[in-house]
């Protein structure tokens, strides 16, 4: 039966509802009132050809499930909450090579490797870099003599040179990339007005431009983390078929969550002197001066850049009664 705390019919993984907002009231109505709530959906809606899926809005219990996974799995249905009503299954058994997707012990497996490559040794080393390329987008955004797209010319662009000095994809590619990304995750958005078998040709453009890099690294090492994942002598590594499903990860996850990460931190500053314009940029340099240790954490606490993921039950226990849990 439909949830009562929700208005009829209101699904949290709407696409339309999602673009208009987020639905932090809503979340918030469930954590008061049915922290545990099934949420109807006419059958196939997410591409599963179930009828719903129960809403997890506790922290506790978020925790919970997110910690059991011999009871509640990423594998089976994979972490992702939504997919083309359309797709077939062997397109979502496809998905469960990307380490999202993945049980312990293969996620535990690939993570340590993974882990390899992200060292803080390895991320100081690129630090300076970073800083310096990050100066170099905000330099050149403030040299617009009007106005321009903040999204575009710095939450895109930052996210996007970084992926690139992080796993040595050469600059030049890194337009490649950027749109490979937005087709495969943008298939369903009007905007780019383009159809799911595209958005899985992209994704397929970058799973073997990523496993070309292995090929060669494997052939050539070289010292830089690419290596370090699928060349390292005497230690476990990824296949090329996992470093290219990694690399498809990080390509979306890692760059879209630093792209919205960047526009929420910018947003509230631009909403409160939205009648003031030509304050913003100084009281923006002003904030940034004084802002405490921490303060970026805060900020995505304030304006998340993730919503929800998905986990399959996977067995029944009464254990989940203690927890509010079906």
């Amino acid at each position: 039966m439909p949830c009562p705390a929700l208005p009829d019919g209101f699904d949290f993984t709407d696409p339309d509802v999602l673009h208009r907002r987020v639905p932090l009231p809503e979340f918030a109505e469930l954590r008061r009132t049915e922290p545990v709530c099934w949420i109807p959906q006419p059958p196939g809606t997410a591409g599963y050809g179930d009828a719903g899926y129960w809403a997890v809005t506790r922290h506790a219990d978020v925790k919970y499930v997110s910690t059991h996974p011999e009871l509640f799995s990423s594998y089976l249905n994979t972490a992702i909450i939504r997919f083309n009503q359309d797709i077939d299954r062997d397109a979502i058994d496809a998905q469960r090579l990307i380490m999202l997707n993945m049980d312990p012990p293969e996620h535990t497996r690939v993570r340590q490797i993974v882990q390899r490559g992200f060292t803080p040794r390895a991320i100081r080393a690129l630090e300076e870099r970073l800083r310096a390329r990050a100066e170099a987008i905000v330099a050149a955004a403030g040299a617009h003599p009007g106005p321009f797209d903040f999204v575009t010319e710095v939450a895109c662009e930052l996210p996007l040179q970084a992926i690139a000095e992080l796993i040595g994809v050469p600059q030049e590619d890194r337009g490649k990339t950027f749109d490979w990304s937005n087709k495969m995750v943008a298939y369903d958005d009007p905007e780019y007005a383009i159809t799911a078998e595209v958005g899985a040709e992209s994704a397929a453009e970058i799973i073997a431009y990523a496993m070309n890099m292995a090929a060669e690294r494997k052939r050539c090492p070289a010292r830089d983390i690419v290596t370090r994942l699928v060349a390292a002598e005497d230690e476990g590594n990824l296949s090329s078929d996992e470093f290219g499903f990694f690399v498809l990860l990080l390509a979306v996850a890692g760059n879209e969550t630093t792209r919205n990460a960047i526009t929420h931190v910018i947003l509230p500053h631009l909403a409160h002197d939205s009648t003031r314009r030509n304050r913003v940029p100084r009281r923006a340099v002003a904030w940034r001066r004084r802002r405490p240790r921490g303060s970026g954490g805060r900020r995505l606490r304030y304006q998340g850049v993730l919503g929800v993921a998905q986990y399959q039950l996977l067995a029944c226990q009464n254990s989940h009664a203690s927890h509010g849990l079906p």
